[in-house]
């Protein structure tokens, strides 16, 4: 069959085609043979990346930062029983995420073939400069655990968002694929634990939170609280100890760094909030929270950092107002 232009140029609605061994020429509806018409990429096969998740080793993202300069460059690494994030630091992972987000890699197909990866194909596609890099250390099927320092292979995968679509190309094919946006957003999602403050609710025994000039002690003995400033203000236990949880309970929704940059280039060197938690080893959880607003996205919040902990994050103005401190909230009967 001979697949021939549209019978009209403005209304494309019909084609000429042709059997070969018949001298007439009839009229299809272009819709018919649309198929036809794309060529044999349409049937090459589509599959991106197929290997079991448990197969996994390491798993690295070397992402833009939305949030800050450059990129962000990530390790997370498989354990007996958990991820944990191991590159540029050690920290505790969001599972349910990593593993959704594994799922997703190891069995990664694409909506379309669209190009050879010819150096115009990728830089026509955003390719030559990639948002996203994946890299995955694996198992191959067949050899046990015991195997996998000795037989570990690896792949890498360069993705983009490019104009009208979302493009990928595995380092070793001649292939650009088509993804969907969905995948690629999926990229960016926050990986490392949101948890900011980690401490025992039942060893606090002194509670502070500053902003600006304005600071709040509450000391805690023998179960009762106190207000340092004026001991024999009287307070209501329950809704200081739940002020406490909400300072325990205080989530991040980004992290900006993984590692601990120049405080003064995110306004932390003298900053506007701090919460103070000191426990009864004499140890302290402490968070700094600057009143210098995302860079690229003011309505992102704002940068903080907790003391001795690698890592500047982003905190929401709603997750601060949940500790702010109103005195005559708190204010017990005598």
């Amino acid at each position: 069959i001979t697949v021939g232009g549209y019978t009209d140029a403005q209304a494309k609605r019909l084609v000429y085609v042709r059997r070969n061994e018949v001298a007439s020429v009839g009229k299809v509806r272009a819709a018919d043979v649309e198929t036809l018409r794309q060529g044999p990429r349409l049937y090459r096969d589509r599959t991106v990346i197929d290997l079991p998740p448990d197969h996994v080793e390491e798993l690295t993202l070397s992402i833009d930062n939305r949030f800050a300069d450059g990129k962000r460059e990530v390790t997370f690494t498989a354990g007996e029983d958990t991820w944990r994030m191991s590159v540029p630091v050690e920290a505790a992972v969001q599972e349910e995420h990593l593993e959704k987000l594994l799922e997703t890699i190891t069995g990664l197909r694409a909506e379309s073939i669209v190009a050879e990866a010819s150096a115009e194909d990728l830089a026509a596609r955003g390719l030559d400069a990639p948002a996203a890099t994946i890299g995955l250390k694996y198992r191959p099927s067949g050899p046990s655990a015991a195997d996998v320092e000795s037989i570990s292979e690896s792949l890498e995968l360069i993705v983009t968002q490019y104009e009208d679509g979302v493009y990928a190309k595995r380092t070793d094919r001649a292939v650009v694929y088509r993804l969907t946006p969905d995948f690629y957003e999926q990229l960016f999602a926050e990986f490392r634990t949101t948890r900011i403050l980690d401490f025992d609710e039942a060893a606090a025994r002194q509670l502070t939170i500053r902003k600006g000039n304005e600071t709040h002690v509450f000391s805690r003995a023998d179960g009762q609280w106190t207000y340092q400033p004026e001991p024999d203000l009287p307070l209501d236990v329950k809704k200081v100890d739940n002020l406490l949880l909400q300072v325990k309970d205080l989530r991040t929704e980004q992290y900006v760094h993984d590692t601990m940059p120049e405080l003064s280039d995110y306004g932390l060197a003298e900053p506007m909030h701090e919460l103070r938690v000191r426990l009864e080893d004499g140890s302290s959880e402490v968070l700094r929270v600057s009143s210098q607003a995302c860079r690229t996205d003011s309505q992102a919040g704002f940068y903080a950092t907790v003391e001795n902990r690698p890592g500047v994050f982003l905190v929401s103005a709603d997750t601060l107002a949940r500790v702010a401190v109103s005195l005559g909230a708190l204010e017990g009967e005598r």
